[in-house]
Parts: C-alpha cells; sequence; structure tokens
C-alpha cells in the first residue's frame, strides 16, 4: 500500500480517541525504526510503498481466542477473507478476541461512515 495511504488511515484512526495524531514526519521515524515495517519503492507506481516484514506478520496477525465461541482454523480463514475483502472497500476491520463473553467476530469502520459495523 502507498505509504501515504497508510499515514493518511493512521491519522484518520485517532479521530476516534482523546490523542493528537502523530505527525507525517513522526510517522515517517517510525517506519524507519520499525523491525515490523518495511518501505520500498514500486518504481512501476512512482510510489513509496510500506510492507509487513515477517515479524510484522506476526504481530498483526489476529488472536480470535481459545474459547470454544473463538471457532477453529475454518471460522478463523473466513474471518481473514472478510478483512481482506472488506480493507480492499477502504475499511479498517478489527478482529475481536473471543473469551466467551457476547461480542461480535470483528468490527469494521469506514471513514466515510459514522456507525461501526459489527460481523
Amino acid at each position: 500500500m502507498a505509504v501515504e495511504q497508510v499515514d493518511q488511515k493512521l491519522r484518520w484512526l485517532f479521530e476516534g480517541v482523546d490523542a493528537d495524531p502523530p505527525s507525517y514526519d513522526e510517522l515517517a521515524n517510525i517506519r524507519q525504526r520499525s523491525q515490523l515495517l518495511e518501505t520500498t519503492v514500486d518504481i512501476d507506481a512512482n510510489e513509496v510503498v510500506i510492507r509487513l516484514t515477517a515479524a510484522g506478520e506476526d504481530v498483526a496477525a489476529p488472536d480470535t481466542g481459545r474459547v470454544q465461541a473463538a471457532g477453529g482454523r475454518d471460522h478463523d480463514d473466513a474471518l481473514l477473507q472478510i478483512e481482506n475483502e472488506l480493507t480492499a472497500l477502504g475499511f479498517t476491520v478489527s478482529v475481536c478476541t473471543q473469551d466467551g463473553s457476547e461480542k461480535p467476530n470483528a468490527r469494521a469502520t469506514h471513514p466515510d461512515r459514522a456507525e461501526t459495523f459489527a460481523i
């Protein structure tokens, strides 16, 4: 994903919390120091892109929990597919860790919509 898109999305996520978003310079410093992110240049698109490293993928992998309500491997795969589809449409998806209480499998937000969607 283009660095500018990632930065914009990260700053948008701060709208829901009582904190100022990091500046673009601060985000650039985080990218340079992080072992979880890899920044490269896409020559064809003429843009800087950012990807998760293998360690970043491990950290970002959702934890659906260990209780029976968390489902199994097929359930996790289905959630990943839903997350990928919604992310492609501009949603931010947060998979919830299941602990036996009543909660959705995930929540999705979109910058153009005020509501949070339960999945």
